[in-house]
Formats: structure tokens, C-alpha cells, sequence
């Protein structure tokens, strides 16, 4: 049994070797000092490596980091969340850009489906279509984009800001029915990460 224990530990130390190299661990692993390698690496990999990336967040900011160190209470609400608003329709409305190819009835469902929504569901919409419950402070760069998709079912790309409204829904009530659906199941996030 011990053994097998130290082969392993031997397999392991050997694949850990550039992991030890780059977090400057030089001594020899061994099993007394397994503690400190593993402090070493985790160390490295969780603060060490992350200070370049911000380091060159921070020269990539060059006078709105300074800007941001001279006046926090002004520049505070430009780049941080700040309290809630509640979205209303006809705010939601404004960020759309809807392709001149939806049909008549398709686009009606919508802007009915946005009307009917209280401001929590124009939240869990936005959040579907955007990623964000919630307007950035300064806007979105881009116009969300409206078409359609051949199916039942909406579907969106949050990074482009497309949406797809749902085709083949014959009735407002199946259409906000499926709406509804899709928005609920994606409320906590796309399982992806």
C-alpha cells in the first residue's frame, strides 16, 4: 500500500513540475514539504498571475484611472451598478431594432407581450436577451436586434444582442405562452459555465 502511495506521489510530482517551475517553488518535492508546493502553486495561480492582467487594466485606463482616484463620487455611478430601476415598456421598446423582414402579426405579439409585462418580467426578458436584468448605466452600444427563427420558441445570442422571435405561433396567448416558458427556464443562467 505505501508503495503505491509513493508512486503516485511520484507520478503526480513529476506532471506538477512546470506548475512548481512557475509559481517559484526550487526545492525538491518531497512528501514533508507537499504543503508548501501546494501553497506555492496556488498562490501563483490564484494572485501572481492575475496582478499582470491588472497592472495592464490599469495602464489601459491611464487617465480614467486617475480621473476615478481624484473624484470617486463622480465617476462612481458612470462605472459601477448603482440601485435598480425599474424597466418599463416603453424603455424597453427603444432599445430594440427590428428587422424589416418580421411579419406584421409576429412583431404586434411582441410589442403586445412587452406592453402586458409588469417591470420584474421586462427584467427576466431583458436578462434573456441580454445577459443584464438590468439597463447599463450608459446603454447598451448596440440596438438589440428583432427577427425570427423558423420554431415555436424564441431564441437569442446575448453577446450579438439578437433575438429571434418565435415563427410559428398561430395565437398571441401560444406565442407569450412559449415566451414565457423559454424566459423562465433561462432565469438562472444557460447551464454552459
Amino acid at each position: 500500500m505505501e508503495d503505491d502511495t509513493t508512486r503516485e506521489f511520484c507520478e503526480v510530482s513529476g506532471m506538477l513540475v512546470d506548475n512548481l517551475i512557475a509559481a517559484g517553488f526550487t526545492h525538491r518535492l518531497t512528501v514533508s514539504n507537499k504543503a508548501d508546493a501546494v501553497t506555492s502553486i496556488l498562490l501563483h495561480e490564484i494572485i501572481i498571475s492575475r496582478k499582470s492582467e491588472i497592472d495592464q487594466l490599469a495602464i489601459g485606463l491611464g487617465p480614467i484611472l486617475d480621473l476615478c482616484r481624484r473624484f470617486p463620487d463622480i465617476m462612481r455611478p458612470l462605472l459601477t451598478a448603482q440601485s435598480p430601476t425599474e424597466l418599463t415598456a416603453e424603455e424597453f421598446v427603444e432599445m430594440l431594432d427590428f428587422e424589416s423582414t418580421i411579419p406584421v402579426h409576429i412583431k404586434g405579439y411582441f410589442l403586445r407581450y412587452i406592453n402586458d409585462a409588469g417591470s420584474s418580467k421586462l427584467a427576466k426578458l431583458l436578462q434573456f436577451c441580454s445577459g443584464s436584468a438590468e439597463k447599463p448605466a450608459m446603454g447598451f452600444s448596440d440596438k438589440l436586434i428583432v427577427s425570427t427563427v423558423r420554431s415555436s420558441f424564441p431564441n437569442v445570442s446575448t453577446c450579438a444582442l439578437i433575438l429571434e422571435l418565435p415563427k410559428q405561433c398561430a395565437t398571441y396567448d401560444e406565442f407569450a405562452g412559449n415566451m414565457d416558458s423559454v424566459i423562465e427556464m433561462q432565469a438562472t443562467g444557460f447551464g454552459i459555465v
